[in-house]
């Protein structure tokens, strides 16, 4: 079952106050992957449930604790039979939209909502597609799905960012591409994201996986991948983009130590990167797994 809890964070007594666990309506025991976004007015849960679709439900009661809506509702006009859909829902202040970005099979699909509408399946654009990949089946044999789909909206730009493993494909994995949005409140079947050409971003290859992505002050793209999901020996790479994003920078190992295994890089937040690049991935072969944090690589 989908649940959300909500945490507050004190710098002064280095630890976290915790609220209620609450389980979102109309979820099942066969949801998957959740996703949260906060508009400023409405906290969104989007996760995988039923058969292999995407559900969401939504309240405007910031830490979740309350106030959802009595069911939940189907917001990919589709399911998967044999793949659960990645999903990534994110939301940017300087768009007041939020997008949402889910893979049903092997096609990756957007939908735009307006922060002026409520989060009702009536009030976000239509389904478009966003290109052919295989994200949710992608280099599974090290551990599951491998977070092949990520994204960050540039508030600089209003560019949405994206970053995505292809298993189904040697030819461009990781791949990148980026979209422009149209958002409309009043009238939401034109709230849409217009989306351009793949990008091939460092050497392709199907077991390239977990791709983290961010954009730093100056409109820079930086796009980290790990090099295999095995469970012996990986390491972290990275590129660069920066406009008009329609090539990468060649890859440069962030690691160089294959044998620490490391795997599934994270840039907490996706947010805006200053003068630095905080880096998160996992490390080793077998428990205990370490946890590290690499900050070496200057940003914009």
């Amino acid at each position: 079952m989908a649940a959300v809890q909500h945490a507050t964070y004190s710098a002064v007594s280095q630890s976290w106050t915790w609220d209620a666990r609450t389980n979102i309506p109309g979820s099942s025991n066969n949801a998957f992957y959740v996703q949260l976004a906060w508009t400023g007015s409405n906290l969104i849960c989007a996760y995988q449930d039923g058969s292999h679709a995407v559900y969401l439900n939504y309240t405007n009661v910031k830490n979740g604790t309350s106030g959802w809506q009595p069911a939940q509702v189907q917001l990919s006009s589709a399911g998967s039979a044999n793949v659960r859909p990645v999903i990534v829902l994110l939301h940017e202040a300087a768009l007041a939209a939020t997008v949402a970005l889910y893979s049903i099979n092997s096609q990756v699909i957007s939908r735009v909502l307006a922060d002026s509408a409520l989060p009702g399946l009536a009030n976000w654009g239509a389904e478009v597609s966003v290109v052919n990949a295989n994200v949710g089946s992608s280099s599974i044999g090290g551990y599951a799905y491998a977070a092949n789909l990520t994204a960050v909206v540039d508030p600089a730009t209003k560019l949405i960012h994206v970053a995505y493993g292809d298993g189904g494909s040697g030819t461009r994995s990781p791949g990148y591409l980026s979209g422009t949005a149209s958002v409309d409140g009043a009238n939401p079947p034109n709230s849409r994201i217009a989306w351009g050409t793949p990008v091939t971003v460092g050497t392709p290859s199907s077991s390239n996986s977990g791709p983290a992505i961010g954009v730093d002050r100056a409109s820079t793209v930086f796009v980290f991948w790990a090099g295999s999901t095995g469970t012996s020996a990986a390491d972290i790479k990275y590129s660069k983009l920066v406009s008009p994003y329609t090539a990468a920078a060649p890859e440069s190992n962030f690691t160089t130590n294959a044998g620490g295994n490391y795997t599934q890089p994270h840039i907490p937040r996706s947010e805006v990167l200053a003068g630095y690049v905080p880096v998160v991935f996992e490390s080793g072969v077998a428990n205990p797994y370490k946890v590290l944090l690499d900050a070496s690589l200057t940003a914009g």
